[in-house]
């Protein structure tokens, strides 16, 4: 993912989220454990709401699931809408 305009950010302090950037913008988070009894799934994955589409959200056992669900919610959000990658078509053989 290194030449990918999709990033997490590093948080700006220990116990931060992670942003899920989009060249500048911010679409998404991942938020570590919260309290004393963070339960099954502590990590919460958070894809912004945009315009009209409901946010999308979610629980994972760790830091690395939560990244992975964020980072396939932005193309789940794409297809539903009809825009998702187009497929070419196998030529005529």
């Amino acid at each position: 993912m290194a030449d990918s305009p999709i990033r997490f950010a590093a948080p700006l302090h220990e116990g931060g989220r992670h942003c899920l950037l989009c060249g500048g913008i911010i679409m998404g988070a991942v938020f570590p454990p919260v309290g004393n009894d963070p339960g099954k799934n502590p990590w919460v994955w958070r894809l912004f709401s945009f315009g009209a589409n409901p946010a999308r959200d979610g629980r994972a056992k760790d830091e690395q699931g939560a990244k992975g669900h964020l980072l396939a919610a932005p193309a789940l959000t794409l297809a539903e809408a009809g825009l998702g990658p187009i497929e070419a078509e196998a030529p005529d053989a």
